[in-house]
């Protein structure tokens, strides 16, 4: 009976508690503050209208339109090139057997690439 007074007592001061913080404007886990913007309405549907004009804003996502000419990496063409070379001198692992490639080898296995990417760059030109 003694624990159900002291959890009963409890509760009640919590719950007298919580509207007290409240008043003062205190944020509480439970209650946090509201947080209000110092722009209007106005102006941020004009900041979104520029950035839209800008290019800056993709299908309602706030966040800069990747740049096609910025692609990283290898082409596909590169690549297809160097795996056909790694298969040429046998570097492809199979099973346990996983070769490692000699500084010729990964050498040539790049100049591969390099080819295929001139010759993709030639054909564009034509």
């Amino acid at each position: 009976m003694n624990r159900n007074i002291l959890f009963t007592l409890t509760t009640l001061a919590a719950l007298a508690y919580a509207p007290a913080a409240l008043a003062q404007g205190q944020a509480t886990p439970d209650y946090p503050q509201a947080q209000t913007s110092q722009l209007s309405r106005a102006s941020v549907v004009d900041a979104l209208h520029d950035a839209r004009m800008a290019g800056l804003v993709v299908h309602g996502e706030i966040y800069p339109a990747a740049d096609a000419s910025e692609a990283d990496g290898p082409t596909r063409a590169q690549v297809m090139a160097e795996l056909r070379a790694a298969r040429e001198l046998g570097l492809i692992a199979q099973g346990e057997r996983n070769p490692l490639p000699t500084a010729a080898q990964r050498e040539r296995i790049r100049q591969a690439g390099l080819m295929a990417l001139d010759g993709r760059l030639a054909r564009r030109v034509n």
